[in-house]
This record gives structure tokens, sequence and C-alpha cells, in this order.
């Protein structure tokens, strides 16, 4: 025997239709935070004042930026996602994010925070002078034992 529900019985409860209620407004709250987030994010890049190239790879490069107000200087890495998705880079540069926002450690720099809109990603790293590790394995192409260790040493502890 087939059972027709009774009108009431289609009906969704009244307990089952505030909760629906309510989770569509959390869902619009998230919403409306991830936009208020973006727009913050769009303002505080363009109080950034975009000073010089300090370094360029594959698929962007890290400029040299102060803020206008505190002027505070940062790295501001800028990655062409075009060029991301093109060489297969995704998983590569996300888990340069997750891993950069996980760490905290006075050798590693530090991540600000992330940005993107259509034809970037943006990545607010604090600006240390003097170089990164792999141009200096560039510039001396081997390093001597007792600096390997001293390296090696900086970063594991």
């Amino acid at each position: 025997a087939i059972t027709i529900p009774s009108e009431n019985n289609s009906r969704p409860s009244s307990a089952n239709s505030l909760s629906v209620n309510n989770a569509n407004k959390q869902q619009k709250i998230e919403e409306d935070e991830k936009i208020k987030l973006k727009e913050e994010k769009d303002a505080y890049l363009k109080e950034l004042e975009l000073l010089n190239t300090i370094g360029s790879g594959t698929y962007g490069k890290v400029v040299l930026a102060r803020h206008n107000t505190t002027k505070k200087y940062y790295a501001l890495k800028i990655m062409n996602i075009c060029d991301i998705v093109k060489m297969k880079q995704i998983d590569h540069v996300r888990n340069e994010k997750f891993i950069l926002e996980d760490l905290e450690s006075p050798f590693i720099i530090k991540l600000n925070w992330t940005h993107h809109n259509m034809q970037h990603l943006y990545m607010l790293l604090e600006y240390v002078p003097g170089g990164d590790f792999f141009t200096l394995l560039k510039q001396k192409n081997r390093l001597e034992t007792r600096q390997a260790v001293f390296y090696g040493s900086e970063i594991v502890c």
C-alpha cells in the first residue's frame, strides 16, 4: 500500500523551519563578513606604496612596500593566478600559505595576510633586509660544513 502524506505532514514543522531560517541567516552573516574582510584588504592594499622589486620568480615577484600611514615596510609577494594555474602550482602555493600561517619562528618570515583579486594572489610578508637563503645558496653554490650546521640548526630549533 502506498501512503500519501496528508497536507499537514508535507509541511515542515515550525522547529524545522526555524532551523532552516537560522542556517540561512548564519550563511548570510558569514558571506557579509567575507565581503567586509575583502573590502578591508582591498583598502589596505591601496594604502601600500610599492617601492621597488626585491625578488622575482617563475610566477610572480616580491615588492618592497611601505604602508602610507604607519610607514612600516613589508615584502608584498604578488603572484599571477594564470601563471600558477598554467604551471600546475596551485597546491604548491596553497601549501606555502598554510605553512607560513601555521609557523611561528624568529627564523621564518611572518605572513601577515593574504588576499586576491581576479588576476593576482597577494602575500603580505614581514620585510627582512639582507636577502633569503635561496639567494645565499645561489651565490655561494655550496656552504661550508659550519655554515650548513648553523643554518640547519636555526631552522630546526
